[in-house]
């Protein structure tokens, strides 16, 4: 399987250059939030996702954590299309 990644900063862009169906996925999570999802994290996330807000149907998805001081966003992933498949799979790139 080849996989195509490209890393500037903090962002990931990835798409399966195998399956062209496969979705293409950018990712965001700084080293801030990195180190509260690993603090406040084990216990429950919150998903969150806007949708139909620009004119590229395309939906971005939050991922959120109850901290001391309230809900703070965690992570960010903008997604091709809404597939269970392609959800998971910025999910497993945000967990890594």
């Amino acid at each position: 399987m080849h996989i195509q990644v490209l890393i500037m900063l903090m962002f990931v862009f990835f798409r399966n250059t195998d399956q062209p169906e496969s979705p293409l996925i950018f990712a965001h999570q700084s080293k801030w939030q990195q180190q509260i999802m690993k603090t406040y994290g084990s216990d429950i996330c919150l998903i969150d996702a806007t949708y139909k807000t620009t004119v590229y149907d395309m939906p971005l998805f939050f991922l959120c954590v109850l901290t001391n001081v309230g809900y703070v966003n965690v992570a960010s992933f903008l997604l091709s299309d809404e597939r269970q498949q392609s959800i998971e799979s910025g999910l497993r790139q945000i967990a890594k």
